[in-house]
């Protein structure tokens, strides 16, 4: 779902959206319960907020890491079981 620079995702399967308006892709690729790797391609900078999903069967705190060489996520927060 998404509402202007605001992202949500709250399915984790394998699957790719790209959004024109935003100049992003976000691939995801699910290989097991424990990480979800999401792949973000942007045309340029841009500021947008991602929302995702907390899972009910996740059994440590949600966690977000940035690969290497990426630009690391700002500031992350807790809203309505989803990080954002």
């Amino acid at each position: 779902f998404v509402a202007g620079r605001h992202i949500w995702i709250n399915l984790f399967v394998p699957s790719e959206i790209t959004l024109p308006d935003l100049g992003l892709t976000i691939r995801q690729d699910p290989a097991d319960n424990d990480n979800i790797p999401l792949t973000i391609t942007a045309r340029q900078p841009v500021e947008a907020t991602l929302h995702l999903r907390i899972p009910e069967w996740i059994t440590q705190p949600a966690t977000i890491l940035a690969s290497a060489g990426s630009a690391p996520p700002g500031p992350v927060r807790e809203e309505n079981g989803y990080l954002a």
